[in-house]
């Protein structure tokens, strides 16, 4: 993340935190707007059935939220 702080505008910044949207990094100059997906860490301590299923839970919860992102920013 520090590679791209101060190279330019961003148009959007999207966190991923699995905790409360206050408790997650802030400090993104330049950005127009910053969205707040909460999702629980995929790689939480378990067995690797149930960090594979983690993941996989995560995979399917982003596609679904790119996916309405994209159809609510063309429907403005």
């Amino acid at each position: 993340m520090a590679k791209y702080l101060g190279t330019g505008h961003f148009g959007y910044i999207i966190t991923l935190c699995g905790w409360d949207e206050e408790k997650c990094p802030t400090a993104f100059p330049g950005i127009s707007v910053r969205l707040h997906w909460p999702l629980d860490d995929p790689g939480a301590p378990g067995t690797g059935k149930e960090q594979l299923a983690g993941f996989r839970t995560a995979r399917d919860r982003l596609r679904e939220m790119i996916a309405e992102w994209i159809a609510e920013a063309g429907a403005d």
